[in-house]
Order: C-alpha cells, then sequence, then structure tokens
C-alpha cells in the first residue's frame, strides 16, 4: 500500500480484509499517524577549498534570516593535517564581512587562541559538534551574532597559499 501527498485528516487506524471462497480474514488495526512536515534548521556548513591563491581567499556566502542568530565560524587550516589532509594552509586568517554592496570588516580574527573570547571557544565547538583545534594553533575562530546576509574569508597570512576549511555553526 502506496499513500502520497497525505495530510493530518489520513491518519487513524486502518484494516486489511482478505476475502476468497474459503471465507475471509481481518487484519489487526495498524495506525497512521501523519506529523506535520518540519522545516528544520541548517546546523552546520563545511566548505573547504584552496585559500590564498595568488592572494585571494576562500569566501563562503551565508544568510541569517529572521532575527539575529548566534554563529561559530572557523578557518581551520594547521589542524587538517591530523585528518591527512595534505598542504593545508600553515596560518589561515579569518574575516566576517556584511552582505552590502560595499563590504564591511565586522569580525576578525588570526589565531583562535588570541580572541577576545578564546576561553570559551573550546565548550563552544564542542557544544556544536565541531572537532577540537588544539591550543595554541594557528587556525582561526570567531563567535559572532548576526542577521542577514555576510561572507567569511579565509587567507594565508603573508601571502601563503593552501587547503583550508571554513565552517559555520549554528551555536543558539
Amino acid at each position: 500500500l502506496t499513500l502520497a501527498n497525505l495530510a493530518a485528516a489520513a491518519g487513524g487506524d486502518y484494516v486489511v480484509r482478505v476475502t476468497n471462497a474459503a471465507g475471509s480474514v481481518t487484519s489487526r488495526a495498524a495506525r497512521l499517524t501523519v506529523a506535520a512536515l518540519d522545516p528544520g534548521r541548517l546546523i552546520n556548513l563545511s566548505v573547504r577549498s584552496i585559500a590564498g591563491r595568488n592572494g585571494l581567499p576562500l569566501i563562503v556566502g551565508f544568510n541569517v534570516d529572521g532575527g539575529a542568530k548566534s554563529l561559530l565560524v572557523r578557518g581551520v587550516g594547521p589542524t587538517l593535517t591530523a585528518f591527512q589532509v595534505a598542504n593545508a594552509v600553515a596560518d589561515p586568517t579569518l574575516k566576517l564581512y556584511d552582505g552590502s554592496a560595499t563590504p564591511a570588516l565586522l569580525f576578525e580574527n588570526d589565531d583562535w587562541g588570541a580572541a577576545a573570547n578564546a576561553a570559551s571557544l573550546p565548550a563552544l565547538f564542542a557544544s556544536v559538534g565541531a572537532f577540537a583545534l588544539p591550543t595554541g594553533s594557528l587556525d582561526a575562530a570567531l563567535a559572532v551574532t548576526v542577521r542577514g546576509s555576510h561572507t567569511a574569508h579565509v587567507n594565508g597570512k603573508a601571502a601563503s597559499a593552501g587547503v583550508a576549511l571554513v565552517e559555520l555553526y549554528d551555536a543558539g
């Protein structure tokens, strides 16, 4: 039995009755519950590519609809080597811009341990399911609250290039 395009009104108890020359038999009732579709939410966005080639950053755009949202934004390079990623960018910088026609720099980080909120970041990494960044690593991270359109830019420090991972986590 295939049912398509169900509405809540289709819910209820269903039975099957089979009849032939020998008689009929009725199955036990099976309950069908039709739940409303939950549109869900995006928990994490990750993009891995080259950052810093010809001085150009890896840019990831995103939009936060509705009210302000707490996010963890990371630019990972050196820690990627622990996952056998070759040619990782040695020292990434992370910059977060607004999405206006002339983008303004809102936040930036170089070496997450130097961030103003560095002491709280390891607990935030764990709470959103992100892998840990070693203490003293040159990876970058920001805990921010934003709304609207933005771009995250990861580049190699001092014109270095390599593989980088940009991650955005819903921290709310």
